[in-house]
């Protein structure tokens, strides 16, 4: 939806003196979910590579290589397809790019936390699973999922809610516009976008 500027101005004041408010893109809510994100993405992708790594190192075991190498090509999809929703979050106030951000980020992250639980299974341990897995990968990949659906709602439900406060507002103008003469009736576009308040 393009918006009047002006418009846009006066339904942000009319919400300020309602009281009405909620997280944006550029509040403290979403700059905090936007930092622990960034930790959280750099931890995992860390110990990504550092698999990714290891598994072509042992490429020269025929046996390591060919049993790991879905697991390989899957890990490197899914880092790559989180480092192009990381590029892509520059543009996170668009609600399309947004929900694609989230949505991307929780995928992969569910995606890679079945890799690694099944490549770390342990039946020496309680619940039968390498501890090493809730560090490395575990806690950073949730932290990292929640964080971008975090995000992402953020942007989705700003948008919404300014959306349906600034329909009021310019309901408002174009009840004003269509009282104006038949005569003297300026463009909609131009009596829009020059209104005064």
């Amino acid at each position: 939806m393009t918006y009047y500027k002006n418009i846009l101005e006066r339904t942000r004041e009319k919400q300020y003196k309602l009281g009405v408010s909620y997280p944006e893109k550029d509040g403290k809510l979403y700059n905090t979910l936007k930092f622990f994100y960034i930790l959280a993405f750099a931890f995992a992708n860390v110990m990504n590579l550092m698999y990714i790594l290891g598994m072509l190192l042992a490429l020269s075991d025929n046996a390591i290589a060919t049993k790991n190498v879905g697991n390989v090509i899957a890990v490197s999809v899914c880092v790559a397809l989180m480092i192009a929703a990381l590029i892509a979050s520059k543009y996170n106030a668009n609600v399309i790019v947004a929900s694609v951000f989230g949505g991307v980020n929780l995928g992969s992250a569910i995606t890679l936390l079945l890799i690694f639980m099944n490549l770390m299974k342990d039946d020496t341990v309680a619940g039968g699973i390498n501890l090493n897995y809730y560090w490395r990968h575990l806690a950073p990949l949730t932290i990292m999922a929640l964080c971008a659906v975090g995000m992402a709602l953020v942007v989705i439900t700003a948008y919404f809610k300014t959306k349906k406060a600034y329909s009021k507002v310019l309901e408002q103008v174009y009840e004003e516009y269509n009282s104006l003469p038949e005569n003297d009736k300026p463009e909609w576009e131009a009596f829009a976008a020059n209104y005064e308040f």
